[in-house]
């Protein structure tokens, strides 16, 4: 319970005026003993107790209704979300929208999405809060807007789901930086979400710094989450692949589809999905076991002079709109493009040869090479990977770069031979260093087998890393993790830390007076081959692509409907098709917003230790998240004086007189 009137609290002591009073009119009378009273007094020793008994009654009432009347004036909220007696209105209220696609599964039949249904109740629970100051940042933007009135949040054009994925550490960053550099006060974030694992990253190393962060700041924060829950069961569809196939004159696509069943016990059903293929619909039934069901192989006759093209398919309505669809994109082949970046020509050459090798069947293999320093505006819209060897980049290409890794891509960096060479996630190459004697070149003496880009392969054989030799190197510095190196300490291979994608720090040239890379090139194949392959798998050649990832990477156009509800700017938050340079690409949810886990309570306490956190599981239907119970108070303070009318009248009533 808290106190919008917090400063009436400071008239409790006023409950203790009954007793006072009551202990001063005591002494006013002075007891005098009369001898032929006492005679009188003992006959009416039986009806003392109960006139004892209506005198502390009447103290109490009196005591109640002072009370009432404090508690009444001081305006009490009742609810989760609220601080401790008197805890007060907060100085600052930031509120933090999760807008992934799992939120706009609907509450109850026919009602309000979750992110909608929450957003009305927060906003009615801040109209009685009244808080200095009202802020909302949402996990599109990351950017806080100030609001006038808690009503603003209901016509927000961000308080809209889109089917991106949340991420909320990065939110309460932005939340907690703001705290830092304004004077706030008192503050307190509200988090709507459904604890989607996902968009809550529960391992992500960034949760101990936010809570340091949060619990430092001098005025205090107390942190809330709203979790509505969706009372329908829910079907997600989904393709996992999608392949255009020639054989004679017809041409024929191959799709796998997957759906998901949520909200409701394992049962066997059988489900009608649409089926869209450049515009052309049929209907393939999907039948579902328990909670998931698949289609295998399923195949669609496609135009033989179609050698690319786009369609989507999709359920019948249910409790999540956005899961009901996902569009897919299919071509004449699959393409993994290398952008080569080199200072030194040889080292370029060696670089595009490992890249061109034929390691994956079917799959046609792109170098572009650009010169370092003419690369003033990298463009990696159709790129699968990236060799980018000397000074690392700045600036726009930098962000170009860290972009493209984060939407899944594949860097690897190789040295320059100059001295400065930059930093690249605050990772960055040391100083040259001459290994062994100077005379004789050292193979490595440790190499990762068991995973990443030096594994063994699939039948056991390992990698002939131990047959490289290397004269020179140029040590990675940084937080990285050491995937090869030699006795003596030194790192040859290092990948930097990233939430997707990869990054690698390669610390020797496959050049002359370097190392024997060029000439025992079966590692350095593997090492480009692998860093494709698994880009690949990631970035689905750019046929499938999650929304709200892709639309960085340069400039593109959707070439599927568009909401008339969509901000121009968010367009690649939504599921559509968009074509990038000659390719089409499908964007849709994420695989893990089709997950039905969700983070609980006593996790994440874990995640915020030390700060104070509510957490609040509710339903659509259910009441508002605070509510004033000063009529409550009001109520206590009209009883209290009824019974205390009530005893006195009774009290003073004459008494019959009885015959002797």
């Amino acid at each position: 319970m808290s106190f919008l009137q917090s400063w009436i609290l400071w008239g409790l002591p006023a409950v203790l005026l009954p007793i006072v009073i009551h202990l001063i009119h005591k002494r006013r009378h002075r007891v005098v003993e009369w001898g032929a009273m006492r005679f009188l007094m003992q006959g009416a020793q039986m009806s003392r107790g109960m006139q004892r008994l209506r005198h502390f009654v009447l103290l109490a009432l009196r005591t109640l209704a002072v009370l009432g009347l404090i508690m009444g004036l001081g305006r009490p909220l009742a609810g989760g979300w609220l601080g401790g007696v008197g805890g007060g209105r907060p100085d600052t209220v930031l509120v933090l929208l999760d807008r992934s696609a799992s939120m706009s599964a609907q509450t109850v039949d026919g009602g309000a999405t979750k992110l909608a249904a929450g957003v009305a109740r927060v906003a009615d629970a801040l109209e009685s809060v009244e808080a200095a100051r009202l802020l909302c940042i949402d996990s599109v933007t990351l950017a806080p807007v100030e609001l006038d009135a808690a009503s603003d949040l209901l016509s927000l054009p961000i308080a809209t789901e889109t089917a991106g994925e949340a991420d909320i550490p990065a939110m309460l960053e932005v939340a907690a930086q703001y705290l830092e550099e304004n004077s706030t006060g008192r503050a307190e974030i509200w988090i709507l979400s459904d604890a989607q694992t996902a968009g809550w990253a529960a391992e992500d190393g960034r949760w101990p710094l936010l809570d340091e962060s949060l619990a430092a700041l001098p005025a205090g924060v107390r942190v809330n989450v709203l979790n509505l829950k969706a009372a329908r069961k829910n079907l997600a569809v989904r393709v996992e692949h999608a392949e255009r196939v020639v054989a004679g004159d017809t041409a024929e696509l191959v799709l796998d589809i997957l759906v998901r069943a949520s909200g409701t016990a394992a049962e066997n059903v059988s489900v009608p999905v649409a089926l869209d293929v450049n515009g052309a619909r049929s209907i393939v039934s999907v039948d579902v076991t328990g909670t998931q069901g698949e289609v295998r192989g399923h195949r669609v006759q496609v135009a033989l002079g179609d050698d690319e093209g786009w369609g989507f398919v999709e359920l019948p309505g249910d409790a999540n709109a956005i899961d009901n669809r996902y569009y897919f994109t299919f071509g004449a082949g699959e393409t993994a493009e290398t952008v080569v970046v080199y200072e030194d020509e040889a080292v370029r050459d060696v670089l595009r040869f490992a890249a061109e090798a034929p390691v994956r069947e079917g799959t046609r293999f792109v170098v572009d090479s650009y010169l370092r320093s003419e690369t003033s505006d990298l463009q990696l819209a159709n790129a699968t990977q990236v060799l980018w060897q000397g000074a690392l980049p700045v600036g726009d290409n930098a962000l170009a770069v860290e972009r493209f890794v984060e939407a899944g891509g594949r860097v690897l960096f190789l040295p320059s031979r100059e001295g400065d060479t930059g930093a690249f996630l605050g990772c960055s190459f040391g100083p040259e260093v001459e290994l062994g004697d100077g005379s004789a070149p050292v193979a490595p003496s440790f190499w990762r087998k068991q995973d990443d880009l030096l594994r063994d392969g699939d039948d056991g054989t390992p990698l002939t890393v131990g047959e490289l030799l290397v004269a020179r190197l140029w040590p990675p510095v940084g937080d990285v993790t050491r995937l090869a190196g030699f006795a003596s300490g030194e790192t040859l291979l290092a990948r930097i830390p990233t939430a997707h994608g990869g990054a690698y720090m390669l610390a020797t040239l496959p050049s002359a007076g370097a190392s024997n890379l060029a000439s025992q090139g079966v590692t350095l194949v593997a090492l480009v081959a692998r860093g494709l392959e698994a880009a690949l798998d990631e970035l689905g050649s750019r046929g499938q692509v999650d929304a709200g990832a892709f639309a960085p990477l340069g400039e593109a156009g959707l070439v599927s409907e568009i909401s008339p509800d969509w901000l121009l700017s968010e367009h690649f938050q939504h599921a559509g098709v968009a074509r990038v340079g000659t390719e089409l690409v499908g964007l849709n949810r994420s695989a893990a917003e089709d997950e039905a886990t969700a983070l609980n309570e006593d996790r994440l306490a874990g995640l915020l230790p030390h700060v104070d956190v509510s957490w609040v599981v509710a339903d659509a239907e259910e009441g508002g998240l605070v509510e004033e119970v000063w009529r409550a108070f009001l109520m206590l303070l009209l009883v209290a004086l009824l019974g205390e009318a009530v005893i006195t009248v009774t009290e003073s009533s004459p008494r019959p007189v009885g015959r002797a």
